[in-house]
């Protein structure tokens, strides 16, 4: 009798094991143009999209979590939807694309480990951002601008990853950030190219450009003509992919890969006679280890730098042109310094308080990732 009971206690742990085992899937449809992640912990889901878009619209956000909700099944809270920020030839992605890359990544779900891992690099994000001889703070000045002083900043050298594998020990997917505006210069697709050679063929790479909004690949300061744009794609990529091997490397396994969630939206005073500008705010969380902040447009890298640091969780991914847009998001300091852009819609301070959401939104998911 013992031993009968001891058996039937052992296939009961074993049932609820499996049923909370830790699960992902990934897909990808119009050849990488929009790319899903699916993570499971059992209990509920979560969706990670990228278009390869400029920027993706509230509309298409608001109705492709609805259609995500109703085929798939996943909480339109549960959902983030970002761009890559790069400039291509296509303006839109239909939500029912989004919606069918999710349903494809449904159906490959398969029990997976997490590892989170950081790297850093200070050879090709700089701070685009001058003082001038007259006083003044400039934007891309010119190359050799006999009139710079000095950067009015620094870019942030640091990049973080999450890293997929099977229970084989198979690469599955990467997701990972780094702040560095891309626009016209598609480093990205290098990256994913270059991270299939060394993890193979069917790694799935979805990367963000952060809070890039005043970080570019150029170094005005330096005596080396620039590369032609394409080569200088593969140069920047490459190097961001080196990098992100060797956080691999020294990656960490996330335990108790438990979702959290959190979400705010927020009104931005306008900076000139309009209503506010309503943003989304989204936090994603694994357990203690990773969180993915949804950002809503492109903030400037000393923002996402304080979003980071006062985050309590091992790795943070800074997700820029999530859900939506509400542009370029500089700090105050770039308003009063008088270089934040025309084209910037938002009042000053809209930035700090995208930033401050953010960190008060990542406590909240802490919370709920470590009560279940």
């Amino acid at each position: 009798m013992p031993n009968i009971i001891r058996i039937a206690v052992f296939l009961l742990f074993a049932g609820l094991a499996a049923a909370t085992e830790f699960r992902v899937g990934r897909a990808s449809v119009d050849d990488f143009a929009v790319k899903a992640l699916v993570l499971d912990d059992g209990a509920t889901r979560a969706a990670l999209v990228i278009c390869d878009l400029l920027m993706v619209d509230e509309a298409t956000v608001l109705t492709a979590r609805k259609q995500i909700a109703e085929q798939s099944a996943i909480p339109e809270a549960n959902v983030m939807i970002s761009a890559t920020g790069v400039r291509t030839a296509r303006t839109s992605i239909a939500p029912a694309r989004i919606s069918e890359a999710v349903r494809k990544a449904l159906a490959t779900m398969q029990p997976a480990s997490v590892w989170a891992g950081a790297g850093k690099d200070d050879a090709i994000g700089f701070y685009n951002r001058f003082l001038m001889k007259d006083g003044t703070v400039r934007a891309n000045p010119g190359r050799l601008n006999p009139a710079i002083v000095q950067p009015a900043g620094e870019a942030d050298p640091d990049l973080t990853i999450a890293l997929f594998e099977t229970a084989a020990g198979g690469a599955i997917a990467i997701y990972g950030s780094f702040s560095l505006h891309s626009d016209a210069l598609d480093y990205l697709a290098p990256i994913g190219r270059t991270l299939g050679k060394v993890y193979g063929a069917d790694l799935l790479t979805l990367w963000s450009p952060g809070t890039g909004g005043n970080v570019s690949n150029i170094d005005v300061r330096s005596q080396l003509a620039p590369y032609p744009a394409g080569v200088e794609a593969r140069r920047v990529g490459s190097i961001i992919a080196g990098e992100t091997v060797k956080a691999v490397a020294r990656s960490v396994r996330v335990d108790s890969p438990k979702l959290g969630f959190a979400r705010e939206v927020v009104k931005l005073p306008s900076r000139r006679k309009a209503p506010p500008v309503e943003a989304e705010v989204q936090v994603i969380a694994l357990g203690g280890a990773l969180a993915w902040v949804g950002l809503p447009g492109e903030l400037w890298t000393e923002l996402g730098s304080a979003i980071r640091k006062a985050s309590p969780f091992h790795g943070t991914l800074l997700v820029g042109f999530a859900n939506g847009s509400a542009g370029l998001l500089p700090n105050r300091k770039g308003y009063s310094a008088g270089d934040a852009e025309s084209e910037v819609r938002t009042a000053a301070g809209s930035g700090e308080t995208v930033a401050n959401t953010a960190v008060r939104l990542l406590a909240a998911a802490r919370r709920q990732a470590g009560r279940q």
